[in-house]
């Protein structure tokens, strides 16, 4: 993937082309799916080439760990971001970056550190020197209730990024920030559910009710239906559930005569009657 998207840079004065708003778009159709982050990461090494993206969610209640996407071992990457989480958040430059007056990072959304000067050594060893990455540059987003971190990460091979990719990340940080922030507010049904009176909740209250009609669903249609009251297209389920896009249409079709409704419409009417919310 990195080796394509090298093919088909993107120049500076590219950015808000008809090309470069086919390839968000097509970006955006994955939000709230696995194949998202290397959606993403695919986008993003059109900018400046990119071995490996992580992502992280900061709030007042602490820190949570978005996504991570590249060539490091999937469970060398989530245990390096359970022990950033755990223990080593605190010591990241740019966490004490976000606490600082409106100057500097927070204003400027992209921060470029010097590896060995904005990190003690034990941190570098932790995450840099074992996955062989020498220098990231970091993307800050989010709204009021959080603030989310991008970091883009190089290994030896590809060398440090210049001045020019810098920037153009720059450029392109508050629409790829914005992308970032719609797929972490999806909900995922891969992940636990939310609290009492969450979409997630609410969903999975009204799917596993008693309710006759949503009794007679497949394991399959059931599934498709939750991710249609979710807000999932068509070919965001098929990718979350990995079958072809014709098979979610053919489920749908199925679960709506089964629920004897013939729109989405319907279906959320239905669910809201379950619930007893009509």
């Amino acid at each position: 993937m990195v080796a394509e998207a090298a093919r088909h840079r993107f120049s500076p004065e590219e950015l808000g082309s008809a090309r470069w708003l086919a390839a968000l778009s097509n970006v955006s159709m994955m939000i709230g799916t696995p194949a998202f982050p290397a959606a993403f990461l695919g986008l993003v090494n059109r900018l400046a080439p990119t071995t490996h993206c992580s992502v992280f969610s900061y709030r007042y209640d602490g820190v949570e760990h978005i996504f991570s996407d590249g060539p490091v071992a999937s469970t060398t990457a989530d245990d390096l971001a359970k022990d950033y989480i755990g223990r080593y958040f605190r010591r990241d430059p740019l966490y004490r970056l976000l606490g600082l007056a409106r100057s500097g990072f927070p204003s400027e959304n992209v921060q470029h550190l010097n590896f060995k000067e904005g990190y003690d050594r034990e941190y570098r060893e932790h995450f840099f020197s074992r996955t062989g990455l020498i220098d990231k540059i970091s993307m800050r987003g989010g709204d009021d209730s959080r603030t989310l971190i991008c970091n883009l990460y190089r290994t030896e091979r590809q060398g440090l990024f210049n001045e020019d990719e810098r920037r153009l990340v720059q450029t392109a940080a508050p629409l790829l920030c914005s992308v970032i922030a719609a797929h972490a507010s999806v909900p995922r049904l891969g992940s636990p559910l939310g609290g009492k009176g969450s979409v997630r909740s609410f969903v999975h209250e009204a799917l596993g009710s008693d309710h006759p009609q949503f009794a007679r669903l497949t394991q399959r249609e059931r599934a498709v239906c939750e991710r249609i009251l979710l807000g999932f297209t068509s070919e965001a389920i098929a990718l979350d559930l990995n079958i072809a896009v014709s098979s979610v249409l053919t489920y749908r079709r199925r679960a709506y005569e089964r629920l004897q409704i013939s729109s989405q419409h319907d279906l959320f009417a239905l669910c809201l009657e379950s619930l007893g919310l009509s």
